[in-house]
């Protein structure tokens, strides 16, 4: 046998409500579902639709109607209706017409971890991780059915994996064994036939007389009623195909040669067989493959290497870089709409997880690891080309709370608290890892951020005494004197601009100028959907963005804008926002801004959104000429902007980061000269207003 292994990785059109996109890793698979030509995969990352005809992808996730994200099993009802077991949330079903229904909660009797599900005629069957529950339905369309289920609890085990229809029976895998029943008789405990020798059934198959059960604990059978056990694979998935029989397991796709079982070319963790023309394998981590006797051939969704995000940063070009899962990072091109994942099998030796991620004005990646043994590296630098330079390891302690990039391209670099070890402050810079000061003081830095005039500020743990500081030197900080503040464990920090300092705590937002509260925005305020704010982020209309945890039973969480009028409007998972899924704890810098496009992303533990903001200037201005371009420290004297539209306009320059670094404002004739622009290296924007209020925006770069 000549077998031909070709890897597709293809791009997925992503569906989106109105102006929210969301983005997930679809290729850890749970089901296979086949219907008109396509295969419904059911996967931690939402449903992928693979058209087999056109080799292309399309995506359901909670933004399109989905209850969650994470699928178990998916099946078609004979209304046409489609049913999706998301784990954790309940049950979505999609009508022909596009229309969708969620049964959850007790009022169908449904608890949250719903595993499987089986339709036989006018029977629902739901395997949960509390037992079994069966709905009859009758003649009545489900969409228009709220009757409660009935609690099956005959079968062994609690934890329902899968429920087979053979020979007129049901058999009900569990994690105790298999109960074997006539579904006429379901409600009959008399009649129930249980076997158990083997716990944890993942699925049966019929093969002439014989049973065979998938386990975890291995493969065994049973045949003229005699039990076997015969091999300690982890086995998810046991199928008859071309008159073999085969198995998945978490070392890739076996088959049966009539004495025990043999490796295939599929080694990937496999979970689900669905046996067409070719055998489908569904695979964790490597999308499906479809085997053959010649060919294996994977088609894997485009998309980020995990659900679960840590911080995020724009570069440069407007792509996206983001730290998924504990040692991945994913790169999002806004050029090609790809998704590219890097050190996906720890080819960068790791220890620990990835703490922190920060772009610098060369569009060098920085970052950092929370290595709490203090072995290895503690900072790692890519640069654009995808080359790794640099595994630097820390005095003191390796533990990176977060990495910040000023607008001089001085990189700090917070280290947090460990026994024994210092706890530091550093500043790189222009980037250099040979140039550098180290701040002594305070210890247990959560955020950094940056103000108007170049000052640098940190906040704290409360581990450490909580509280905001301005670092002055080496070795000493001056506290913010607002006793509302200090002792609060810091969670986000940022500079609005107006030159108020926004601090975001477990008892809500407080907005500060001068040392003096202007107010507090906590979901008191109509419109504001959580308390704390894991992150905030300014854009160059004045916005103020709140990624808000959710608070349970009362705001269901996401991201509010707060305008410079505090007029507040919310993102949440109601109106498409992928998961308001955010570790209580967390501090990752999980909101970027893309200037250039309006985007702004929001990332979660399950996934990652962006939203179409609309906030990029309109270019009614005529024209402006920026010289020179780029502008050159060692060569020119000053930058020009030359406009017949500037008498009495103003211009504003911002990095691309968001964040202000010079206004010109009641422009006086028709140029504006910037001497000798103290600001690193990298690309800039500019933002004109006329008198009259037109507006254009552009870009211009320097060079030192």
């Amino acid at each position: 046998m000549i077998t031909m292994l070709t890897i597709l990785s293809l791009t997925s059109f992503t569906l989106h409500s109105g102006d929210i996109e969301s983005f997930l890793n679809s290729n850890h698979t749970y089901r296979l579902h086949q219907y008109d030509g396509r295969i419904y995969c059911a996967t931690s990352g939402g449903v992928a639709i693979f058209d087999t005809s056109t080799g292309s992808f399309d995506r359901i996730s909670t933004g399109d109607g989905l209850v969650g994200n994470d699928v178990r099993d998916i099946i078609r009802d004979k209304w046409g209706n489609f049913w999706f077991i998301c784990h954790g949330k309940g049950i979505s079903i999609l009508s022909p017409n596009e229309s969708w229904k969620e049964l959850s909660g007790e009022w169908y009797g449904l608890p949250e971890g719903v595993l499987c599900i089986n339709i036989l005629s006018d029977t629902v069957l739901i395997g949960t991780d509390d037992g079994l529950r069966l709905w009859d339905i009758g003649d009545v369309n489900p969409m228009d059915k709220t009757e409660k289920m009935r609690t099956i609890s005959s079968h062994p085990g609690n934890f329902v994996n899968r429920i087979e229809y053979f020979r007129d029976s049901l058999w009900i895998c569990t994690n105790e064994g298999v109960g074997i029943v006539p579904l006429s008789h379901i409600g009959n405990a008399s009649v129930w036939n249980n076997i158990t020798e083997i716990d944890s059934v993942n699925a049966v198959e019929l093969s002439g007389d014989t049973l065979w059960m998938a386990s975890s604990e291995g493969i065994a059978y049973i045949t003229g009623g005699d039990y076997h056990y015969l091999a300690s694979f982890d086995s998810k998935d046991v199928s008859l195909w071309n008159e073999r029989l085969w198995l998945a397991t978490s070392g890739g796709l076996k088959v049966w040669n009539g004495s025990g079982f043999t490796s295939t070319p599929i080694t990937q963790d496999s979970r689900y067989l669905l046996p067409l023309s070719g055998l489908w394998t569904g695979t964790w981590g490597s999308g499906i493959a479809e085997y053959t006797p010649d060919t294996v051939v994977y088609f894997m969704p485009d998309g980020p290497g995990e659900n679960k995000f840590g911080d995020i940063a724009i570069d440069g070009e407007g792509s996206l870089w983001c730290i998924t899962g504990s040692k991945m990072v994913s790169k999002f091109d806004a050029v090609d709409e790809e998704w590219k994942v890097f050190n996906q099998n720890n080819e960068w030796n790791i220890v620990g997880v990835l703490s922190a991620l920060a772009v610098a004005g060369n569009g060098t990646v920085w970052m950092g690891t929370w290595n709490s043994t203090n072995e290895g590296p503690g900072l790692i630098r890519l640069h654009q080309d995808g080359t790794l330079d640099t595994l630097i390891r820390l005095q003191g302690n390796n533990v990176i709370s977060d990495i910040a990039v000023d607008d001089h391209n001085d990189v700090w670099v917070s280290t947090w608290l460990l026994a024994g070890e210092s706890s530091l402050l550093y500043r790189f810079r222009d980037g250099s890892i040979n140039s550098y000061d180290i701040f002594s003081f305070p210890p247990g830095i959560n955020r950094i951020t940056f103000d108007g005039e170049g000052n640098t500020w940190v906040g704290r743990t409360y581990l450490a005494g909580g509280g905001v500081y301005r670092i002055i030197d080496e070795s000493w900080a001056e506290e913010l004197a607002c006793p509302d503040i200090q002792g609060e464990e810091i969670y986000s920090l940022a500079f609005d601009v107006d030159g108020r300092l926004w601090i975001g705590t477990d008892r809500g937002t407080y907005i500060i100028r001068d040392a003096q509260i202007e107010r507090i925005l906590t979901h008191s305020d109509a419109g504001v959907v959580g308390d704390k704010a894991h992150d905030i982020l300014t854009d160059i209309y004045g916005n103020v963005w709140l990624l808000l945890g959710s608070i349970f039973g009362i705001t269901e969480g996401g991201v509010t804008r707060v305008t410079r009028e505090f007029h507040f409007t919310s993102i949440t998972p109601s109106c498409g926002l992928v998961s308001n899924a955010i570790a209580s704890v967390d501090k990752s810098d999980r909101l970027a801004y893309d200037l250039t496009r309006g985007w702004l992303w929001i990332a979660t533990d399950e996934g990652i959104s962006r939203y179409k903001t609309g906030l990029v200037f309109p270019r009614t201005i005529s024209s402006i000429q920026v010289f020179p371009n780029p502008y050159l420290v060692h060569e020119h004297p000053d930058i020009t902007f030359l406009s017949g539209d500037l008498t009495g306009g103003s211009i504003s320059i911002y990095s691309l980061s968001g964040q202000l670094v010079k206004v010109f404002s009641d422009i006086s004739g028709n140029a504006v000269r910037w001497y000798k622009p103290d600001v690193a290296s990298g690309v800039y924007l500019y933002i004109a207003v006329s008198k009259d209020g037109d507006k254009k925006v552009g870009k211009f770069s320097v060079i030192q």
